[in-house]
């Protein structure tokens, strides 16, 4: 009910319109899970990946929260790419039913020494989202100074 009160102008339901949304609302939310539930996985995998998901958008905050040159065409960029690069991988990782899966899968050697193992993919999807977020923020015109002044005391 909140959810249709929020995003419809007032009064363009009747209070029994709302009601029933609301109630198909719940049983959308139900099948859906149930068809989910229909496929199953360990949950720590699954935890896994949403962590993952989760810790994408920690480069966002931490920018938002600190830099000052972030723009909005940055933190766009910087979300559509770690969700991208996010179900990417997960794809890869057979859509979170391989539970090693690794990126790289295989490490990037230079004769005997080790460039980069296979890593978690948390590490590649933060990655992705940093440096989106800088290049991005940095190509774009910088936040007009009086929001910066606002934000940044």
């Amino acid at each position: 009910e909140d959810i249709v009160l929020h995003y419809s102008r007032k009064g363009r339901f009747s209070e029994r319109q709302t009601v029933v949304i609301a109630r198909l609302f719940v049983v959308l939310i139900v099948a859906i899970t149930y068809v989910c539930s229909l496929f199953p996985r360990a949950v720590f995998d699954l935890g896994l990946w949403s962590f993952t998901g989760f810790c994408g958008l920690f480069p966002l905050v931490i920018a938002a929260l600190y830099w000052r040159r972030l723009t909005s065409a940055g933190a766009i960029a910087s979300v559509l790419a770690m969700a991208a690069t996010w179900v990417a991988l997960f794809r890869a990782a057979e859509w979170g039913h391989n539970p090693r899966f690794a990126f790289p899968t295989k490490p990037i050697m230079a004769g005997d020494m080790t460039l980069l193992p296979p890593l978690h993919p948390v590490v590649t999807v933060m990655v992705v989202a940093t440096v989106v977020l800088v290049a991005v923020s940095l190509v774009t015109r910088p936040p007009a100074e009086a929001a910066v002044r606002r934000f940044f005391p």
